[in-house]
């Protein structure tokens, strides 16, 4: 039987903030998370490193040089994950390779790395307005997505 499991970013009255994981069959869990806590759905696929990938989380290709980054999605119009890039437009549905795993790896995830978001360099920003190409989230249906400005 396939394992259903979730995590849930918290948010608390004090601005402190923690991500807790919890599974379908844990109701103490659900029923003690913050009223404005996020919940993400685990995609049921695993990294290189055999870790879970879930919703919100930032991935980046394995065997590709390129050091463009992706958010995993839910896409309500076909009912399934998918991968955003963080620059750019378009997206790719999660798939697992022949190796038996995705072949992208977890570099964190939209709430606890924020600085991961931005799409310009460290040397970029130097040269010009730090926000130039900063991604934003947007709230669409319960489920966090980037947006660009």
């Amino acid at each position: 039987m396939r394992e259903i499991k979730f995590r849930a970013w918290e948010k608390w009255d004090d601005e402190s903030a923690e991500m807790v994981y919890f599974d379908i069959y844990s109701p103490k869990a659900i029923e003690e998370l913050a009223t404005n806590a996020v919940i993400m759905q685990c995609t049921g696929l695993k990294d290189k490193s055999g870790r879970d990938i879930y919703e919100g989380d930032i991935v980046r290709h394995i065997s590709i040089r390129s050091k463009e980054k992706y958010c995993v999605c839910w896409k309500e119009d076909s009912a399934s994950f998918y991968i955003k890039p963080l620059k750019g437009q378009g997206g790719y549905a999660l798939f697992r390779s022949s190796e038996g795993y995705f072949p992208y790896e977890v570099i964190g995830n939209i709430y606890e790395n924020p600085e991961l978001l931005t799409t310009h360099s460290q040397d970029e920003s130097k040269k010009g307005d730090k926000y130039a190409n900063r991604v934003l989230l947007q709230k669409t249906q319960g489920r966090y997505y980037p947006q660009y400005e």
